[in-house]
């Protein structure tokens, strides 16, 4: 399975302190499993801790954080882009709109929590 971590999730993996759901962690963790994070879910991280809205430390290297456990980064593409702006409007997070149109085109599983993302069509387990 191709796994896509959500910032909850990848909050979940990089913190002790935050929650993350049985399945999601199950599947992060199984050896036949691939977990991608996307550029997304960081920039959605980093944002919300600048902005005052997420209250964590810094992550100096993204890469390198990500890269020790195993992680892989999930590339982004103008098709990508062009696929979220046009998804129906069950979901206004940018962030996660960016998701759904990386799992659509790119046959990942969501780890996330969000119930709305299914509505998209595409699978997701917490």
């Amino acid at each position: 399975m191709r796994v896509l971590l959500d910032a909850p999730a990848l909050l979940g993996v990089l913190f002790a302190s935050f929650p993350i759901g049985p399945h999601a962690r199950a599947a992060i963790v199984a050896p036949a499993n691939a977990v991608f994070v996307s550029p997304v879910s960081a920039y959605e991280i980093e944002w919300k801790r600048a902005n005052g809205k997420l209250r964590m430390p810094s992550i100096p290297d993204w890469e390198t954080a990500l890269i020790t456990r195993g992680y892989l980064v999930a590339g982004l593409t103008i098709t990508h882009f062009v696929e979220a702006a046009t998804l129906p409007r069950h979901h206004r997070d940018p962030w996660d709109r960016l998701l759904v149109a990386q799992a659509k085109a790119d046959g990942f599983v969501i780890a996330s929590p969000d119930a709305m993302l299914p509505a998209y069509g595409v699978a997701t387990l917490w």
